[in-house]
Protein backbone atom coordinates (compact mmCIF):
# COMPACT_ATOMS: atom_id res chain seq x y z
CA UNK A 1 0.00 0.00 0.00
CA UNK A 2 1.06 3.57 -1.11
CA UNK A 3 1.56 5.80 2.42
CA UNK A 4 -0.65 8.49 2.86
CA UNK A 5 0.68 11.86 3.79
CA UNK A 6 -1.22 14.43 5.54
CA UNK A 7 0.19 17.92 4.43
CA UNK A 8 -1.69 20.78 6.62
CA UNK A 9 -0.63 24.55 7.57
CA UNK A 10 0.06 23.46 11.72
CA UNK A 11 -0.53 20.50 13.61
CA UNK A 12 0.30 19.86 17.58
CA UNK A 13 -1.51 17.40 20.30
CA UNK A 14 -3.45 20.52 21.53
CA UNK A 15 -4.69 22.32 18.70
CA UNK A 16 -8.02 22.46 18.51
CA UNK A 17 -9.31 22.96 14.75
CA UNK A 18 -11.30 20.60 13.07
CA UNK A 19 -8.89 20.12 10.08
CA UNK A 20 -5.99 19.09 12.83
CA UNK A 21 -8.62 16.91 14.20
CA UNK A 22 -9.50 14.85 11.20
CA UNK A 23 -5.93 14.25 10.43
CA UNK A 24 -5.39 13.48 13.73
CA UNK A 25 -8.11 10.41 13.32
CA UNK A 26 -7.55 9.75 9.93
CA UNK A 27 -4.00 9.11 10.58
CA UNK A 28 -4.28 7.04 13.88
CA UNK A 29 -6.56 4.74 12.31
CA UNK A 30 -4.93 4.57 9.06
CA UNK A 31 -1.63 3.34 11.09
CA UNK A 32 -3.67 0.98 13.03
CA UNK A 33 -4.84 -0.85 9.86
CA UNK A 34 -1.25 -1.10 8.66
CA UNK A 35 -0.77 1.57 6.25
CA UNK A 36 1.95 4.00 6.73
CA UNK A 37 1.20 7.29 7.69
CA UNK A 38 2.58 10.14 8.33
CA UNK A 39 1.55 14.05 8.51
CA UNK A 40 4.36 17.16 7.11
CA UNK A 41 3.05 20.30 8.61
CA UNK A 42 5.01 23.80 9.21
CA UNK A 43 6.70 24.75 12.29
CA UNK A 44 4.14 27.23 12.77
CA UNK A 45 2.01 26.62 16.27
CA UNK A 46 -1.49 27.43 14.87
CA UNK A 47 -3.73 29.15 13.09
CA UNK A 48 -4.31 32.30 16.52
CA UNK A 49 -0.36 32.37 16.37
CA UNK A 50 1.66 34.53 14.22
CA UNK A 51 2.11 32.63 10.81
CA UNK A 52 5.95 34.13 10.87
CA UNK A 53 7.02 31.84 14.03
CA UNK A 54 8.53 29.00 14.24
CA UNK A 55 7.24 27.91 17.21
CA UNK A 56 8.50 24.24 16.94
CA UNK A 57 11.80 22.79 16.50
CA UNK A 58 12.56 21.52 12.48
CA UNK A 59 12.81 18.30 11.59
CA UNK A 60 10.81 14.76 12.80
CA UNK A 61 8.21 14.84 15.75
CA UNK A 62 5.94 12.74 16.91
CA UNK A 63 2.25 13.81 17.93
CA UNK A 64 0.05 10.98 19.39
CA UNK A 65 2.27 7.90 18.12
CA UNK A 66 1.98 9.98 14.70
CA UNK A 67 5.30 10.60 12.45
CA UNK A 68 5.32 14.49 12.51
CA UNK A 69 7.56 15.96 9.99
CA UNK A 70 7.72 19.69 10.65
CA UNK A 71 9.57 22.44 8.27
CA UNK A 72 10.40 26.12 9.10
CA UNK A 73 7.94 28.67 7.52
CA UNK A 74 8.55 31.16 5.37
CA UNK A 75 8.22 34.55 6.61
CA UNK A 76 4.87 36.59 5.02
CA UNK A 77 4.25 39.98 4.67
CA UNK A 78 0.69 40.02 7.19
CA UNK A 79 0.23 43.83 6.33
CA UNK A 80 -0.29 42.46 2.96
CA UNK A 81 -2.48 39.68 3.45
CA UNK A 82 -5.05 41.24 6.51
CA UNK A 83 -5.35 44.20 3.73
CA UNK A 84 -7.01 41.44 1.08
CA UNK A 85 -8.20 39.49 3.61
CA UNK A 86 -10.70 41.98 5.03
CA UNK A 87 -11.34 42.96 1.32
CA UNK A 88 -12.34 39.44 0.54
CA UNK A 89 -14.65 39.51 3.75
CA UNK A 90 -16.29 42.51 3.00
CA UNK A 91 -17.30 41.23 -0.78
CA UNK A 92 -14.55 43.07 -2.80
CA UNK A 93 -13.58 41.21 -5.76
CA UNK A 94 -9.56 40.62 -6.33
CA UNK A 95 -7.82 40.84 -9.36
CA UNK A 96 -5.91 37.87 -10.72
CA UNK A 97 -2.34 39.21 -9.63
CA UNK A 98 -4.27 39.60 -6.10
CA UNK A 99 -5.49 36.37 -5.03
CA UNK A 100 -1.81 34.90 -6.24
CA UNK A 101 -0.76 37.48 -3.79
CA UNK A 102 -2.98 36.04 -1.20
CA UNK A 103 -1.92 32.99 -1.20
CA UNK A 104 1.79 34.40 -1.75
CA UNK A 105 1.56 35.51 1.80
CA UNK A 106 -0.84 33.08 3.30
CA UNK A 107 0.76 30.54 5.47
CA UNK A 108 3.88 29.12 3.58
CA UNK A 109 7.16 27.04 3.48
CA UNK A 110 9.60 26.55 0.95
CA UNK A 111 11.05 23.82 3.02
CA UNK A 112 8.26 21.49 2.68
CA UNK A 113 7.79 22.15 -0.86
CA UNK A 114 11.26 20.93 -1.17
CA UNK A 115 10.68 17.84 0.79
CA UNK A 116 7.22 17.03 -1.28
CA UNK A 117 9.31 17.39 -4.31
CA UNK A 118 12.04 14.89 -2.86
CA UNK A 119 10.17 12.68 -1.32
CA UNK A 120 6.67 12.68 -2.56
CA UNK A 121 6.66 10.23 -5.32
CA UNK A 122 4.85 6.94 -4.72
CA UNK A 123 3.07 8.66 -2.02
CA UNK A 124 -0.65 9.63 -1.35
CA UNK A 125 -0.31 13.01 -0.44
CA UNK A 126 -3.33 14.84 0.72
CA UNK A 127 -3.79 18.26 1.18
CA UNK A 128 -6.02 20.47 3.91
CA UNK A 129 -7.56 22.40 4.19
CA UNK A 130 -7.97 24.64 1.04
CA UNK A 131 -7.73 28.26 2.09
CA UNK A 132 -4.08 28.24 2.93
CA UNK A 133 -0.40 28.62 1.20
CA UNK A 134 0.69 25.50 2.02
CA UNK A 135 -2.16 23.82 0.04
CA UNK A 136 -2.50 25.96 -2.65
CA UNK A 137 1.32 25.80 -3.48
CA UNK A 138 2.13 22.53 -2.10
CA UNK A 139 -0.91 20.00 -4.48
CA UNK A 140 0.98 21.96 -7.48
CA UNK A 141 4.09 20.10 -7.28
CA UNK A 142 3.28 16.76 -7.70
CA UNK A 143 -0.07 17.25 -8.44
CA UNK A 144 -0.34 13.37 -10.15
CA UNK A 145 0.76 12.18 -6.47
CA UNK A 146 -1.85 14.63 -4.68
CA UNK A 147 -5.39 14.93 -3.13
CA UNK A 148 -7.42 17.81 -1.88
CA UNK A 149 -9.11 17.34 0.69
CA UNK A 150 -10.64 20.90 0.84
CA UNK A 151 -13.26 21.75 3.58
CA UNK A 152 -15.16 24.48 0.90
CA UNK A 153 -18.06 25.94 2.30
CA UNK A 154 -20.10 28.98 0.79
CA UNK A 155 -17.74 31.56 1.30
CA UNK A 156 -15.67 34.19 -0.01
CA UNK A 157 -12.04 32.60 -0.35
CA UNK A 158 -13.70 29.40 -2.24
CA UNK A 159 -15.02 31.58 -5.08
CA UNK A 160 -11.46 32.84 -5.99
CA UNK A 161 -10.59 31.68 -9.58
CA UNK A 162 -6.87 31.23 -8.74
CA UNK A 163 -8.32 27.74 -7.10
CA UNK A 164 -8.64 26.50 -10.32
CA UNK A 165 -4.89 25.58 -10.42
CA UNK A 166 -4.78 23.06 -7.48
CA UNK A 167 -8.14 21.94 -8.16
CA UNK A 168 -7.44 21.07 -11.50
CA UNK A 169 -4.35 19.59 -11.55
CA UNK A 170 -4.75 17.34 -8.30
CA UNK A 171 -5.29 13.51 -8.94
CA UNK A 172 -8.83 13.43 -6.68
CA UNK A 173 -10.79 15.14 -4.47
CA UNK A 174 -12.32 14.32 -1.07
CA UNK A 175 -15.37 15.32 0.60
CA UNK A 176 -17.19 15.29 4.26
CA UNK A 177 -20.52 15.95 2.85
CA UNK A 178 -22.87 15.63 -0.61
CA UNK A 179 -23.83 19.71 -0.49
CA UNK A 180 -19.84 20.33 0.11
CA UNK A 181 -19.33 18.07 -3.18
CA UNK A 182 -22.11 19.77 -5.18
CA UNK A 183 -20.66 23.20 -4.86
CA UNK A 184 -16.95 21.96 -5.71
CA UNK A 185 -18.64 20.73 -8.93
CA UNK A 186 -20.43 23.79 -9.89
CA UNK A 187 -17.65 26.45 -8.82
CA UNK A 188 -14.95 24.08 -10.85
CA UNK A 189 -16.80 22.04 -12.92
CA UNK A 190 -14.76 19.15 -12.18
CA UNK A 191 -17.11 16.20 -12.78
CA UNK A 192 -14.54 14.16 -14.57
CA UNK A 193 -12.33 14.04 -11.95
CA UNK A 194 -12.12 11.17 -9.16
CA UNK A 195 -13.74 12.21 -5.90
CA UNK A 196 -15.71 10.93 -3.14
CA UNK A 197 -17.86 11.61 -0.23
CA UNK A 198 -16.12 9.96 2.99
CA UNK A 199 -17.52 11.72 5.88
CA UNK A 200 -16.03 11.80 9.04
CA UNK A 201 -16.00 9.57 11.72
CA UNK A 202 -17.30 9.87 15.12
CA UNK A 203 -16.04 8.61 18.40
CA UNK A 204 -19.24 7.70 21.06
CA UNK A 205 -18.21 8.31 24.26
CA UNK A 206 -19.70 7.14 27.77
CA UNK A 207 -22.85 9.46 28.66
CA UNK A 208 -22.20 12.05 30.27
CA UNK A 209 -24.19 13.27 33.58
CA UNK A 210 -27.07 15.42 33.22
CA UNK A 211 -27.57 15.89 36.73
CA UNK A 212 -24.27 16.90 37.63
CA UNK A 213 -23.80 19.39 34.76
CA UNK A 214 -27.18 21.54 36.17
CA UNK A 215 -25.79 21.17 39.42
CA UNK A 216 -22.91 22.61 38.84
CA UNK A 217 -23.73 25.13 36.99
CA UNK A 218 -27.11 26.17 38.56
CA UNK A 219 -29.40 25.34 35.96
CA UNK A 220 -32.38 23.47 37.90
CA UNK A 221 -34.44 22.36 35.41
CA UNK A 222 -34.28 24.94 32.85
CA UNK A 223 -34.42 24.05 29.33
CA UNK A 224 -30.66 24.55 27.99
CA UNK A 225 -29.86 25.58 24.10
CA UNK A 226 -26.53 24.00 23.83
CA UNK A 227 -23.80 25.49 21.47
CA UNK A 228 -20.64 23.60 21.36
CA UNK A 229 -17.46 24.82 18.87
CA UNK A 230 -15.49 27.47 18.60
CA UNK A 231 -17.63 30.97 20.09
CA UNK A 232 -16.60 33.43 16.95
CA UNK A 233 -18.77 36.00 15.49
CA UNK A 234 -17.44 34.20 12.03
CA UNK A 235 -19.35 31.18 13.57
CA UNK A 236 -22.40 33.33 14.09
CA UNK A 237 -22.26 32.72 17.89
CA UNK A 238 -23.12 36.58 17.87
CA UNK A 239 -25.93 36.40 16.44
CA UNK A 240 -27.72 33.41 18.13
CA UNK A 241 -26.72 35.49 21.19
CA UNK A 242 -29.00 38.50 19.43
CA UNK A 243 -31.50 35.48 18.65
CA UNK A 244 -32.10 34.32 22.04
CA UNK A 245 -31.81 37.51 23.64
CA UNK A 246 -34.67 38.97 21.36
CA UNK A 247 -36.24 35.49 22.26
CA UNK A 248 -36.35 35.65 25.87
CA UNK A 249 -37.45 39.61 26.00
CA UNK A 250 -40.69 38.68 23.38
CA UNK A 251 -41.34 35.56 25.54
CA UNK A 252 -40.57 36.58 29.05
CA UNK A 253 -42.51 33.90 30.35
CA UNK A 254 -40.69 30.99 28.48
CA UNK A 255 -37.66 29.90 30.73
CA UNK A 256 -34.73 29.04 28.85
CA UNK A 257 -30.66 29.13 29.16
CA UNK A 258 -28.45 29.74 26.48
CA UNK A 259 -25.08 27.50 27.20
CA UNK A 260 -21.64 28.20 25.46
CA UNK A 261 -19.25 25.30 25.29
CA UNK A 262 -15.95 26.03 23.32
CA UNK A 263 -12.69 28.47 23.35
CA UNK A 264 -14.04 31.97 23.17
CA UNK A 265 -13.04 34.19 20.23
CA UNK A 266 -15.30 36.62 21.18
CA UNK A 267 -17.35 38.95 23.85
CA UNK A 268 -20.04 36.59 25.39
CA UNK A 269 -22.88 39.21 25.73
CA UNK A 270 -23.46 39.77 29.36
CA UNK A 271 -27.18 37.85 30.22
CA UNK A 272 -28.38 36.67 33.32
CA UNK A 273 -29.56 33.23 31.12
CA UNK A 274 -26.39 33.29 28.75
CA UNK A 275 -23.78 30.81 30.36
CA UNK A 276 -20.37 30.71 28.85
CA UNK A 277 -18.32 28.09 29.73
CA UNK A 278 -15.26 28.82 27.15
CA UNK A 279 -12.79 25.47 26.63
CA UNK A 280 -14.44 22.99 28.54
CA UNK A 281 -12.86 19.21 29.64
CA UNK A 282 -14.48 16.27 27.39
CA UNK A 283 -16.28 14.81 30.76
CA UNK A 284 -17.74 18.61 31.08
CA UNK A 285 -18.29 18.27 27.28
CA UNK A 286 -20.15 14.70 27.57
CA UNK A 287 -21.97 16.32 30.22
CA UNK A 288 -23.24 19.29 28.39
CA UNK A 289 -25.04 17.46 26.04
CA UNK A 290 -26.64 14.85 27.77
CA UNK A 291 -27.86 18.18 30.09
CA UNK A 292 -29.01 19.79 26.69
CA UNK A 293 -32.34 19.86 25.53
CA UNK A 294 -31.50 21.05 22.62
CA UNK A 295 -28.12 21.80 20.18
CA UNK A 296 -28.24 24.92 18.25
CA UNK A 297 -25.34 25.41 15.13
CA UNK A 298 -25.88 29.08 14.10
CA UNK A 299 -23.11 28.92 11.89
CA UNK A 300 -23.37 29.17 7.81
CA UNK A 301 -19.66 27.95 7.10
CA UNK A 302 -19.04 24.18 8.00
CA UNK A 303 -18.40 21.51 5.48
CA UNK A 304 -19.31 18.63 7.97
CA UNK A 305 -20.03 19.44 12.26
CA UNK A 306 -18.63 17.46 14.39
CA UNK A 307 -20.74 19.16 17.59
CA UNK A 308 -24.08 17.89 15.36
CA UNK A 309 -22.68 14.30 15.18
CA UNK A 310 -21.75 14.57 19.06
CA UNK A 311 -25.01 15.95 20.20
CA UNK A 312 -26.78 13.18 18.15
CA UNK A 313 -25.43 10.31 19.95
CA UNK A 314 -25.97 12.21 23.08
CA UNK A 315 -29.80 12.14 21.90
CA UNK A 316 -30.34 15.52 21.33
CA UNK A 317 -32.04 17.46 18.50
CA UNK A 318 -30.67 19.97 16.77
CA UNK A 319 -31.68 23.58 15.37
CA UNK A 320 -28.97 24.55 12.38
CA UNK A 321 -29.19 27.75 10.21
CA UNK A 322 -30.59 26.78 7.00
CA UNK A 323 -28.10 28.77 5.13
CA UNK A 324 -26.02 26.92 5.57
CA UNK A 325 -26.46 23.61 2.79
CA UNK A 326 -24.24 21.11 4.82
CA UNK A 327 -26.40 21.20 8.34
CA UNK A 328 -29.32 21.68 6.37
CA UNK A 329 -28.53 18.23 4.41
CA UNK A 330 -27.62 16.59 7.91
CA UNK A 331 -30.92 17.48 8.94
CA UNK A 332 -33.29 16.42 5.90
CA UNK A 333 -31.73 12.66 5.38
CA UNK A 334 -31.79 11.59 9.11
CA UNK A 335 -34.75 13.34 11.07
CA UNK A 336 -32.57 14.44 13.64
CA UNK A 337 -33.10 18.58 13.24
CA UNK A 338 -35.06 21.55 11.95
CA UNK A 339 -33.17 24.41 10.30
CA UNK A 340 -34.22 28.43 10.28
CA UNK A 341 -33.65 31.33 8.22
CA UNK A 342 -34.56 34.28 10.17
CA UNK A 343 -35.11 35.03 13.69
CA UNK A 344 -38.66 34.44 13.17
CA UNK A 345 -37.93 30.51 12.23
CA UNK A 346 -35.14 30.63 14.94
CA UNK A 347 -37.93 31.78 17.82
CA UNK A 348 -40.48 29.26 16.50
CA UNK A 349 -37.99 26.04 15.79
CA UNK A 350 -37.08 26.69 19.74
CA UNK A 351 -40.41 27.10 20.72
CA UNK A 352 -41.52 23.51 19.13
CA UNK A 353 -38.74 21.73 20.34
CA UNK A 354 -39.43 22.74 23.67
CA UNK A 355 -43.20 22.37 23.12
CA UNK A 356 -42.81 18.78 21.49
CA UNK A 357 -40.99 16.56 24.33
CA UNK A 358 -41.73 13.08 22.27
CA UNK A 359 -41.31 14.50 19.26
CA UNK A 360 -37.91 16.19 20.39
CA UNK A 361 -36.88 12.59 21.60
CA UNK A 362 -37.42 10.91 18.38
CA UNK A 363 -35.71 13.40 16.49
CA UNK A 364 -32.78 12.30 18.77
CA UNK A 365 -33.14 9.11 18.07
CA UNK A 366 -33.11 9.61 14.68
CA UNK A 367 -30.19 11.26 14.35
CA UNK A 368 -28.32 9.08 16.28
CA UNK A 369 -29.50 6.21 14.17
CA UNK A 370 -27.78 8.43 11.55
CA UNK A 371 -24.71 8.93 12.62
CA UNK A 372 -24.05 5.13 14.06
CA UNK A 373 -25.42 3.71 10.43
CA UNK A 374 -23.21 6.61 8.82
CA UNK A 375 -20.07 8.08 10.20
CA UNK A 376 -19.06 4.97 12.16
CA UNK A 377 -15.13 5.00 11.40
CA UNK A 378 -14.85 1.59 10.19
CA UNK A 379 -17.17 2.78 7.36
CA UNK A 380 -15.49 6.15 6.86
CA UNK A 381 -12.18 4.37 6.61
CA UNK A 382 -13.67 1.83 4.28
CA UNK A 383 -14.63 4.37 1.87
CA UNK A 384 -11.47 6.25 2.27
CA UNK A 385 -9.62 3.12 1.52
CA UNK A 386 -11.52 2.03 -1.74
CA UNK A 387 -11.34 5.38 -3.09
CA UNK A 388 -7.27 5.20 -3.00
CA UNK A 389 -7.80 1.97 -4.07
CA UNK A 390 -9.99 2.90 -7.55
CA UNK A 391 -7.58 6.16 -8.03
CA UNK A 392 -4.43 3.96 -7.79
CA UNK A 393 -5.83 1.28 -10.57
CA UNK A 394 -7.49 4.14 -13.14
CA UNK A 395 -10.98 3.08 -12.14
CA UNK A 396 -13.96 5.34 -11.98
CA UNK A 397 -15.00 7.82 -9.42
CA UNK A 398 -17.25 6.77 -6.37
CA UNK A 399 -20.17 8.32 -5.06
CA UNK A 400 -19.65 8.23 -1.48
CA UNK A 401 -22.19 8.14 1.28
CA UNK A 402 -25.44 10.05 2.11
Amino acid sequence: MRPVIWIIPWFHENVGGGSEVKVREYARRLMARGRSTEVWTTCARDFHDNWNVNHWPAGLDEVCGIPVRRFPVRPANHTVFNSLNTRLLAGDTLSAGEELLFFQESINSDALLAHIAAEGAGKHLIFTPYLYGTTFHGAQVLPEHSLLYPEFHSEPYAYLEVLRRPVAAVQGLLFHAHPEQALANRLFDIGDKPQEVTGLGIDETSPGDAARFRARHGLADDPIILCAGRQSVAKNVGLLCEFFIEHRRTEPERRMRLVLIGKEDMVIPSHEDILGLGFVSSEEKADAHAAATLLCQPSINESFSIVIMESWLARVPVLVNGWCAVTRHHCEISGGGLWFDSFWEYREGVNWLLDHPWERARMGEQGRAHVLRTYQWDAVLERFEAFLARIGHGAPQGTGTR
